[in-house]
């Protein structure tokens, strides 16, 4: 009597085969629609980076003020625990935190936003130590807006990417 080597669980019918292919299609597809931000997700990550850029300045104005050698820490303090807050709110929304380093599309948004934001963090820092306040705002400004584009454009690729498109 021979014993036969093959299982149905480990060599399915090309129907089934087609089956379980057609299924995680379709899951993904729904993966991607139900990926979201959660509620004013874009404008607290634009805050975020004001802060941050706003740090920057008060850093690069302090020399030896105490005051300012003060404020810049607690101020960089303050955007980490804001991120902390921002990945618990990501993850209470959508299960799980999807760091936007991953490998796919949505890297290159990431890495192009650290680019801009270490512009601007460098700019928002000379600007302060050239006492340049109304060039700060402009900075904060412009890293504000970075923020929020960055996180629209990065939900965008990320939900095409699991979309499979």
């Amino acid at each position: 009597m021979s014993e036969s080597n093959s299982s149905p669980a480990l060599d399915p019918t090309p129907a089934e085969a087609a089956a379980a292919l057609h299924a995680a299609e379709h899951a993904q597809s729904d993966l991607a629609a139900d990926v979201s931000s959660p509620p004013g997700w874009d404008a607290a990550y634009g805050a975020l980076f004001a802060l941050i850029l706003a740090a920057a300045a008060v850093l690069g104005a302090s020399g030896d003020n105490l005051v300012g050698q003060i404020a810049s820490p607690v101020m960089s303090l303050t955007a980490a625990m804001l991120t902390g807050v921002l990945v618990g709110r990501w993850r209470k929304r959508n299960g799980v935190w999807i760091s936007g380093y991953h490998p796919g599309p949505a890297r290159r948004v990431t890495w192009a936003l650290v680019v801009v934001i270490g512009a601007l963090w460098a700019a928002a820092f000379f600007a302060g130590r050239a006492d340049a306040w109304w060039l700060v705002g402009l900075i904060v400004v412009a890293g504000m807006a970075s923020g929020i584009v960055a996180t629209r454009r990065w939900m965008a690729v990320y939900r095409a990417d699991l979309a499979g498109r």
